[in-house]
């Protein structure tokens, strides 16, 4: 679950606990939605990306760094 940042991250996240908790609506619409969400962390998905980032890193020379 995400929560929006704050002063008191720990309060955010308590409050979005308890409303999935207490929301019955919620709980459902977030348990329809999990597996499109799941899909989307698949690790072909992921690793694909990450292999992206890690070959563009790779490519970086000290020189393309901005100071």
């Amino acid at each position: 679950m995400l929560v929006k940042p704050s002063d008191n991250p720990v309060a955010m996240l308590s409050e979005a606990l308890e409303r999935l908790i207490t929301d019955p609506e919620l709980r459902k619409r977030l348990s329809e939605h999990a597996p499109a969400s799941m899909a989307e962390y698949a690790p072909d998905k992921i690793y694909a990306q990450w292999e992206v980032l890690l070959r563009g890193l790779g490519n970086l020379r000290i020189s393309d760094q901005v100071t």
